[in-house]
């Protein structure tokens, strides 16, 4: 893809073959006890087994990574403290060889080795629990 050489992102559209799960970093950090994506990367890599982007601009600027999961795991989503991005709708996703910050747009935390090697639906959902545990008390909202 040209916009992938041009601008080092594309945009994708869930639906068929995969679909994305947001998360805010914060719920990501604690999960994987770091401060930032390069601090928690390898921890993430070890147990979410698949594609991860971070993008700055997410979450209100605050920052958030999304999941790449295949797509029956859209028809039961139902995590707290995360988004499943629409179907049919356009995903920002980073160049394939962007796995490093630059300039504010999405990068790979992990990056995809095989359209066919995805996340697995509950090692993101454990992953995300795990986080949101650990910031949000007992029966509250992660603000």
């Amino acid at each position: 893809m040209s916009s992938w050489k041009e601008n080092g992102a594309a945009y994708l559209i869930p639906g068929g073959l995969f679909c994305a799960v947001m998360i805010p970093a914060a719920v990501m950090h604690a999960a994987a006890e770091g401060d930032s994506p390069q601090a928690c990367a390898g921890r993430i890599a070890d147990v979410l087994e698949g594609p991860v982007f971070y993008d700055p601009s997410a979450f209100r600027q605050e920052g958030g990574y999304t999941a790449i999961l295949p797509a029956s795991a859209a028809l039961v989503w139902r995590v707290p403290s995360t988004v499943l991005h629409p179907s049919r709708r356009l995903l920002l996703v980073p160049a394939p060889d962007r796995c490093e910050p630059v300039g504010g747009r999405p990068w790979w935390v992990v990056p995809l080795e095989s359209p066919g090697l995805l996340c697995a639906p509950q090692l993101v959902a454990c992953f995300a629990g795990l986080g949101r545990r650990r910031i949000v008390p007992a029966g509250g909202e992660l603000q």
